[in-house]
């Protein structure tokens, strides 16, 4: 019994021994083996545990921008980002010209804070901040200094303006920026650049002239090509040193349909003749001012034959070269003061009354005996120190000058002369002639210089 049950355990036992076997020697070839709980399965089990198992895939969450870094303290002054393209940038490093992730055009799209930080460490971006500090720097001391130097070159042509407005010399250009010194303008300090360059000679003023008197004289062009239409107004003189001289001013009409008159030239001409006036007047409009034809609709003058001459006068030239239908005016003063003069003409009373103030201004003019000797006697009765004035034909106000200065002064006019007429036969008819035209020809009245009573058709004071 005991053998035949050693052989039946032995037919049992080699088939699993054999599997046992087979499965130690494709050990090799496999790269795991489930085994089963069961060590009796089958092989069809075996296959089915002995597969390997599924990798574990690895779970990684998509990085997003934070819109928080916008408003960090830390980032907020160099952080920008791109929100079509997802891109972050260095703009510092940017500026500076540094190559780095934050500086190339596709930009870093590695969304860490830690990223963030490491950008803020590195020498790129440490250096970059530097330079930007030191060029701002600079900048500002640049900018300060360029500001200071424009306050004093402000003020130095603020001077050169008065002084041409008040029709004061050049020349007394340094004087006025040391006596703006010595009242405390601290702007005129800012002039002086280094040991030499102080800008107060004269031909700096003239500089300064000519720079205000182009960007003047520009305005003027950009108003006159605006203006719809443009008058001229002209005339011409003799100056001082004999030259022949023509004065331009012209009329235009602004965007508000104010008319402002402007100045634009005083020119030498080699005569006065209607062709020269005219062609001068057609130089500076039409060519250096740029005034189309059809703009010039008026030409105003003082009515003299050159210039409203029927046939050939300037006004008439104008028309027939320029515009056709430009209209000439005759200055209104003009007219009132030529209607006024030759009225008076014809009567002997103004005739005598014109000529008893220009006497008085000779008899004063050539002697300063006789002009100390009247202010003596204003300064005694109170009366104002002034000079008698020359009556002109040419200038309307003088007139009013010559006559108002008489009237001030009539009491001590009087009293001189009076005092003189005993020695000076001309100081006697010269008070006769000064008592009779103030007292309208009434001479039994005795006109002292005290009187204030109404036969003298003037008050005294």
């Amino acid at each position: 019994m005991a053998g035949r049950q050693k052989r039946i355990t032995s037919f049992f036992t080699s088939p699993t021994r054999s599997l046992s076997t087979d499965r130690d020697r494709n050990d090799d070839q496999t790269p795991s083996v489930a085994q089963g709980d069961d060590s009796h399965s089958t092989r069809s089990d075996c296959d089915t545990h002995c597969d390997p198992p599924e990798s574990k895939k690895k779970k990684t969450t998509e990085r997003k921008f934070q819109e928080s870094w916008r408003n960090n303290e830390k980032c907020s002054n160099w952080f920008e980002y791109n929100s079509e393209k997802k891109h972050m940038h260095c703009k510092i490093c940017r500026e500076t010209g540094k190559q780095n992730t934050f500086t190339e055009q596709s930009g870093c799209e590695n969304f860490r804070t830690s990223t963030l930080d490491r950008h803020m460490r590195g020498s790129d971006h440490l250096q970059a901040i530097e330079e930007v500090a030191l060029r701002r720097s600079f900048d500002t001391a640049v900018n300060r200094a360029l500001s200071e130097n424009d306050q004093g070159i402000i003020s130095a042509m603020q001077s050169v303006y008065w002084l041409a407005k008040e029709d004061i010399a050049t020349r007394k250009y340094e004087s006025l920026l040391k006596f703006l010194k010595l009242q405390g303008v601290q702007t005129v300090d800012k002039l002086r650049i280094g040991q030499n360059a102080s800008y107060t000679s004269r031909q700096t003023a003239e500089e300064m002239q000519d720079a205000i008197g182009k960007v003047i004289a520009n305005d003027i062009q950009k108003q006159l090509q605006e203006s719809e239409f443009v008058s001229v107004l002209s005339d011409e003189s003799t100056d001082i040193s004999v030259s022949k001289k023509l004065v331009m001013y012209v009329r235009v009409i602004e965007e508000d349909f104010t008319p402002k008159t402007r100045y634009i030239g005083n020119v030498k001409v080699k005569d006065g003749t209607a062709e020269t006036i005219a062609t001068e007047l057609k130089i500076n409009l039409l060519e250096k001012h740029r005034v189309k034809p059809s703009q010039l609709i008026g030409f105003g003058s003082d009515g003299a034959s050159v210039m409203r001459g029927r046939k050939n006068g300037v006004s008439v030239r104008i028309q027939r070269e320029v515009n056709p239908y430009l209209i000439s005016i005759h200055c209104v003063a003009h007219r009132l003061a030529l209607c006024t003069s030759q009225a008076a003409d014809g009567i002997p009373y103004l005739k005598k009354y014109r000529q008893t103030l220009t006497d008085i201004y000779y008899y004063f003019k050539r002697s300063a005996v006789r002009t100390e000797g009247v202010k003596e006697i204003q300064a005694i009765l109170d009366d104002p120190s002034l000079k008698y004035k020359e009556v002109h034909d040419v200038r309307w106000f003088s007139f009013y000058a010559a006559l108002e200065t008489i009237y001030r002064t009539y009491g001590s006019l009087v009293t001189y002369f009076r005092s003189v007429a005993e020695k000076t036969p001309v100081a006697k008819g010269l008070n006769d002639d000064t008592v009779r035209i103030c007292c309208y020809d009434t001479p039994t009245h005795g006109c002292y210089p005290d009187s204030n009573t109404p036969e003298y058709g003037i008050s005294v004071r």
